[in-house]
């Protein structure tokens, strides 16, 4: 089994759901005040599925307790049949563009490297292997001719997609995107969404938090609602059969 930080990953549960969230509150760091109540989910491995909502819905906390950056006071989370924490390369994160420091003196290529450290461990240097995915999704997002850019140069559209590598680059079974196509121009917008069907094809499982409800039906799974942390039934103009509040 692989080890991260001391810790060691299980193999999957047979049979077992890509994440199964049951009755998961918690609240936003340092305050009283609720960011998530009584979520339940269940995500088959090989689904995509959207979580909707307006800013401050909840669909940001509810990636960062799933990733095991944000701590839950009630419910569980299971991954592959596992609780949280305990597969650390099997779950991937990409957060809003926002939350990253665009400063750090770092390159693209080294950005996207970071995404290995999952497997190499934080002393090891990089394998020929590391530095061949990290070569590929560099050129699967189409960054090439960046790839020894600082990132803090990269326009919005680039960051986004540098990020993005990083995440696929850990090479994760389940994928937690908090707005991959939120405030993007019309080429990163088309790299992105041809990087999620490729994503689909491989059977990766894909939780997305998303405003645009426009491509559900045929993007999507399921879709989950939510609203003030809250799970909330699918607008009348929604599928019933296919969403799940």
């Amino acid at each position: 089994m692989l080890t991260y930080s001391g810790c060691h990953h299980p193999p999957p549960v047979r049979d077992a759901p890509a994440l199964e969230v049951s009755g998961l509150s918690t609240t936003y760091e340092g305050s009283r005040v609720s960011a998530l109540e009584n979520v339940n989910l269940k995500v088959r491995p090989g689904e995509r599925i959207a979580l909707v909502g307006a800013n401050g819905a909840g669909k940001s906390s509810l990636l960062k307790v799933v990733a095991n950056l944000l701590p839950r006071t009630r419910g569980t989370v299971r991954i592959f049949g596992h609780p949280c924490g305990t597969c650390h390369h099997r779950v991937s994160f990409l957060p809003q563009r926002s939350e990253l420091d665009w400063r750090f003196p770092v390159d693209v290529e080294r950005l996207v490297l970071a995404g290995r450290y999952v497997h190499m461990g934080w002393l090891r240097p990089p394998s020929e292997t590391d530095r061949k995915l990290v070569q590929e999704k560099i050129a699967l997002l189409q960054l090439d001719h960046l790839r020894g850019r600082q990132i803090g140069q990269l326009s919005g559209g680039q960051q986004q997609r540098a990020i993005l590598a990083r995440t696929l680059v850990q090479e994760a079974e389940l994928l937690l995107l908090d707005e991959p196509l939120n405030a993007v121009d019309a080429r990163t917008r088309k790299i992105i969404t041809d990087v999620l069907d490729h994503l689909k094809d491989q059977g990766k499982t894909v939780v997305m938090a998303t405003h645009d409800i426009g491509r559900l039906d045929s993007d999507f799974d399921q879709a989950v609602f939510m609203q003030d942390g809250k799970q909330v039934p699918p607008p009348p103009d929604q599928t019933p059969a296919k969403h799940t509040s």
